[in-house]
């Protein structure tokens, strides 16, 4: 599967879901801190077991980067992608508007690098 927008919500602030990245399934649960006006993810395995908590959706950053289990986090890469160039973060009603989670897969990612 080549890179894509990965389906988000602007009507609720917590919201969970499943999403299949590079052949496998994981479980999302997104919260909106409306204090800090900031987006949060967790990734959770298919199961359900937690990998990794309070991920913030910052624009520009690899979202699983800092994850260290490769072989239990989405191979690719995933980020927040701000269209118009200004690196804003999402806020409450911006998340798959006006900036955009993205997922690369692997393959792509390995055809970027040669």
């Amino acid at each position: 599967m080549p890179t894509f927008v990965l389906p988000t919500r602007q009507d609720d602030g917590n919201y969970r879901q499943r999403i299949v990245l590079d052949g496998q399934g994981f479980r999302f649960r997104f919260t909106y801190n409306s204090r800090g006006e900031r987006w949060f993810m967790d990734l959770l395995d298919e199961a359900g077991n937690q990998l990794r908590s309070g991920i913030a959706l910052l624009s520009g950053h690899d979202l699983l980067r800092q994850h260290s289990d490769f072989s239990a986090r989405p191979p690719g890469v995933m980020l927040v992608l701000d269209p118009t160039g200004q690196d804003r973060d999402p806020k409450i009603s911006d998340l798959g508007v006006n900036q955009l989670l993205m997922y690369v897969d692997i393959a792509d990612v390995r055809e970027l690098i040669r």
